[in-house]
């Protein structure tokens, strides 16, 4: 049921993009991020554990930041994820997808893990304080803000939409949105991660 639920949300969401745009901050061709490495962050996963950038090494990483309760990006984003991971087949074991909640308020592992259960079960949620988020979107240069939500006693969170390639030795690769095409992105990330001769 949930699986639907998201497929429908998708399907308005790509419908926007394609005609009106979203509110969310879509980052038009997004070039290649210098190799710079990813500086220390810690974060907590969806299961409760402690982890930081070094828990990841030696995989490449592919990382997404959003929030649960985002109606359109996030969904869209998380179904390409878990697309993604199934079209890669055995090189899929070579990378983390991780989606990084903006909004550690209410996101706690707990939701996280709820979550993600409608997506691939290899994405990895990823929360913590909002000073611990604050240094992880800072590293990889995210966007975020609260936004109130007119009419109501309720907030939204605004963010960058880009997904983030980090390399197995923490180096930034290169930054990824949707627009450039589903298949164009995933053609580029196996080309990235294949391994070289």
């Amino acid at each position: 049921m949930f699986r639907r639920y998201f497929i429908a949300l998708a399907v308005v969401a790509l419908v926007a993009i394609a005609g009106l745009g979203v509110r969310m901050m879509w980052r038009s061709s997004a070039p290649p991020v210098a190799a710079t490495s990813v500086k220390h962050f810690s974060l907590i996963d969806q299961a409760g554990r402690s982890v930081d950038d070094a828990t990841y090494r030696g995989r490449w990483m592919l990382v997404f930041f959003g929030f649960t309760r985002c109606p359109d990006v996030c969904p869209t984003s998380m179904i390409y994820a878990s697309d993604l991971l199934k079209s890669l087949g055995p090189l899929a074991e070579t990378l983390n997808v991780a989606f990084v909640t903006v909004d550690p308020e209410r996101d706690t592992p707990e939701v996280l893990k709820e979550y993600l259960e409608n997506f691939d079960p290899r994405i990895i949620g990823l929360t913590g304080s909002a000073e611990q988020i604050a240094a992880v979107t800072k590293t990889f240069g995210v966007y975020y803000a609260k936004r109130k939500i007119e009419g109501q006693d309720d907030y939204a969170m605004d963010h960058s939409t880009a997904f983030y390639l980090v390399g197995p030795e923490g180096g930034f690769r290169r930054a990824y949105n949707l627009q450039r095409g589903a298949d164009q992105m995933t053609a580029d990330i196996r080309a990235a991660i294949s391994p070289r001769d």
